[in-house]
């Protein structure tokens, strides 16, 4: 019994072993048939240059690992990590763990989505993963146990960023690999980095996920993350061709060998993940140095046959931090230049010479380039530099001789100048004065000092420019002015005046050119500046703007003029206004005031004892509304003191009905009226009893009346020194009294108001 009980014994272990042996067979040809899986990838990617190729009979997929004492050991963490993978046509897998592979490699499927999430995790914190999914992008951050990426949208995920929050992060590191399309097993990413691959279109086909304690090695392989470098991408706009696109990583921007100038030109970068952006200027023929663009826009100029002379490239964002970019430009009569980078200028200026083509490269930073042996940029000797301070831009850019500073057809007044030699070749300098707005002509400055104000508001009007020492000697300096309402005058020369001098006209933009003592001027002389000037000639005083007399309202100065049709001035400090009742109906105050042609109205309240004007209540809100200056005044039909008296209180009513704040006047309208013939026949006793009624109602009010009127019938010193407003529709008023307003015309037209309207000049009275 005993023996047969040792060898039932005996029987029952060699069962148990070969059971274990037959599992661990099994479980080596599971292993081996996921390491044949890996050899069928192709690792021969003529893309990534750098990713080392692959012997594919002797790859073998290395499970993770950590580094104990010079050997790789399985790692057994307290805390772990599981994933699982939607994959194409397959659908969810079951949760992999610790360094496990989650989806195939070597059957052509795709990653769709993946979730992942901790086991016995007692720290602070989790783990956030991301994805970048096939024509989305990269999706937002997803928690443990959320779906990152699509299921039933057919779209591979193609890179992951994976990484541990709070205390669990302190404690550990997360590593991850991806199994690529293409390429096969990548190096190990860690803590968030990217690992597979950005603008070649491979998919994410498995993934292997472990968690490591902080402090311990790890083998992290090869490349984790593949993505093309940026490329440049240009266009072109050349001479007698028009646009040309030069495609990506362009040999040449341009057209060269042929003769033909540069006029405009786009840049950009075509970069899969990195921010930024390349930026570029232009230096324009007859324009100077552009506003510098971005991203695929135009720069320099199209339709306008200038040509560009230099240029300035530089770049933005984080790609500027990871790139330098070097250009060079082939200049007509020099050729191919050296190169520059990083918004140096390229070119040359002052010479007029045209760029004929561009070269761009990307190099990364720290790596050598040979910028060559030639001057990237040539600067002509004995060059005039200026630059202005321009209305609402500031400080222009620099511009070398008889190119422009400043703008033109903008409106735009120069503020201040300066004026310097750049590499003289004699002794000597360079000396300017400005005439400015209320300011007459300034003391001379000289060599970068600044000409006129800055952050005052006020216009340079002419500038004088002239050379000192030696330079003086061997050289002429000629400049023209760019004036409002003219445009460009003839050149002045040497200390000449260019500009306008009493005209109230802004200076817009000057040139300047220097040339050999001699020779010949860059282009009329004849008429450099323009003058305006007072001249008084017998008993009337005329305005001459640039040799012509003015007529009609004019503002010289800071002051407004009225002069009659003969150029005679007839009232200075002068204000427009006009008057209105219902026979203009109803008026447009908005379109008034913003027509800037009256400086006030005077409106009609009322011409009796009772009732009002049918148009006041609009007039007077209108004029409120819209900030208008106005008066007011009343159209007599009071035949004595009494009926006088009745009228101006019911005047009295009205202002206060209505809110009235009159500040040109409350005016009292005496003279005749057809539909009351009796007051053709008053005396000048019973006008006066009238004009009293009204003061002793109204004690600031004035009188408006005809011509004849004040002459004839309004005679007393009473009336007299009520008199302030005068009705005469001739080239002179000619009343010899005291008086605020003349009324010269019936037929005024004002834009807002159909119709004649009457107008009147108020203000300092021409005798």
């Amino acid at each position: 019994m005993k023996i047969k009980k040792v060898l039932i014994f005996l029987v029952l272990i060699l069962s148990i072993i070969s059971i274990q042996v037959f599992a661990e067979g099994i479980n080596q040809k599971d292993e081996h048939e996921i390491g044949d899986q890996h050899l069928t990838t192709d690792e021969s990617n003529n893309i990534l240059e750098d990713d080392p190729s692959i012997d594919s009979e002797k790859q073998e997929e290395k499970t993770p690992s950590v580094s104990q004492d010079g050997k790789n050991k399985a790692i057994n963490n307290k805390v772990s990590v599981q994933y699982s993978t939607h994959i194409q046509y397959m659908g969810w897998q079951d949760f992999k763990k610790e360094g496990e592979i989650s989806g195939t490699s070597g059957k052509s499927l795709r990653l769709e989505a993946i979730n992942i999430k901790l086991e016995n995790n007692n720290l602070n914190g989790g783990i956030r993963y991301k994805t970048h999914v096939q024509n989305l992008g990269w999706q937002a951050w997803k928690n443990e146990g959320e779906i990152s990426g699509t299921s039933g949208s057919s779209l591979r995920l193609e890179a992951i960023q994976i990484e541990l929050t709070g205390d669990l992060a302190s404690n550990y590191d997360i590593y991850y690999s991806v199994h690529v399309e293409n390429i096969g097993w990548l190096g190990w990413a860690k803590n968030g980095e990217q690992s597979g691959s950005a603008g070649y279109g491979y998919r994410l086909e498995g993934i292997k996920i472990v968690l490591v304690k902080k402090g311990q090695s790890f083998d992290v392989g090869k490349k984790h993350y593949y993505e093309p470098a940026p490329m440049i991408y240009g266009k072109s706009h050349v001479q007698y061709v028009g646009w040309k696109d030069t495609g990506y990583n362009p040999e040449v921007i341009g057209a060269v060998g042929k003769g033909l100038r540069l006029e405009a030109f786009t840049l950009g970068i075509y970069h899969y993940s990195t921010k930024g952006s390349i930026k570029y200027s232009s230096y324009v023929e007859n324009e100077g140095w552009q506003q510098e663009v971005e991203g695929n826009k135009i720069s320099g100029t199209v339709g306008k046959d200038r040509k560009i002379e230099a240029i300035k490239i530089s770049l933005t964002g984080e790609i500027a931090n990871l790139y330098d970019v070097y250009y060079s430009t082939h200049v007509s009569n020099i050729g191919w230049l050296g190169w520059t980078k990083n918004g140096g200028v390229s070119g040359s200026r002052g010479y007029n010479y045209q760029i004929e083509g561009i070269k761009v490269k990307l190099v990364p930073k720290g790596q050598g380039f040979d910028v060559g042996s030639k001057k990237p940029y040539y600067e002509l000797i004995n060059a005039i530099h200026s630059n202005a301070h321009i209305e609402n831009i500031g400080w222009s850019g620099n511009a070398i001789n008889q190119e422009i500073i400043g703008t033109t057809n903008k409106g735009l007044r120069l503020e201040g100048i300066r004026l310097s030699i750049n590499n003289p070749t004699a002794s000597g300098g360079i000396e300017y004065s400005s005439h400015v707005q209320e300011i007459g002509w300034q003391a001379f400055k000289k060599d970068g000092d600044i000409s006129g104000t800055i952050g005052k508001g006020y216009r340079i009007e002419a500038i004088k420019i002239r050379l000192t020492g030696d330079l003086a000697n061997k050289y002429d300096i000629y400049y023209r002015a760019h004036i409002q309402n003219h445009g460009w005058l003839d050149w002045a020369s040497n200390g000449g005046i260019s500009g306008s001098v009493s005209c109230s006209y802004r200076m817009e933009a000057i040139q300047i050119k220097l040339v050999p003592k001699g020779s010949a001027a860059p282009g009329s002389t004849t008429r450099p500046y323009i003058t305006s000037y007072w001249q008084t000639v017998g008993s009337n005083t005329y305005y001459y703007k640039e040799g012509v007399k003015v007529t009609g309202w004019q503002v010289i100065g800071n002051h407004k003029y009225y002069f009659n049709q003969y150029g005679e001035l007839k009232v200075s400090n002068a204000k427009k206004i006009i008057d209105v009742s219902h026979h203009q109906k109803v008026i447009d105050w908005k379109k008034v005031k913003e027509s800037g042609e009256i400086d006030g109205v005077i409106i009609r309240a009322t011409y009796n004892a009772i009732g009002e004007d049918t148009q006041l209540k609009n007039n007077i809100e209108g004029v409120k509304k819209y900030g208008i200056p106005y008066g007011i005044y009343v159209a007599n039909y009071a035949e004595n003191y009494s009926e006088a008296v009745m009228t101006a209180k019911n005047v009295k009513q009205l202002m206060s009905k209505y809110s009235m704040n009159p500040t040109l006047g409350v005016y009292l309208d005496l003279e005749d009226f057809p539909e009351l013939p009796a007051l053709g026949l008053m005396n000048t006793a019973q006008w006066e009893s009238i004009t009293k009624g009204f003061v002793s109602i109204i004690p600031n009010i004035k009188i408006y009346a005809n011509y004849n009127y004040v002459t004839t019938k309004l005679t007393t010193s009473y009336l007299k020194d009520r008199i302030s407003w005068i009705a005469r529709y001739n080239t002179f008023c000619g009343y010899s009294g005291h008086y605020d307003g003349w009324q010269y015309t019936s037929t005024g037209r004002v834009t807002g108001i159909s119709g004649n309207i009457d107008i009147s000049a108020f203000g300092d009275m021409a005798k």
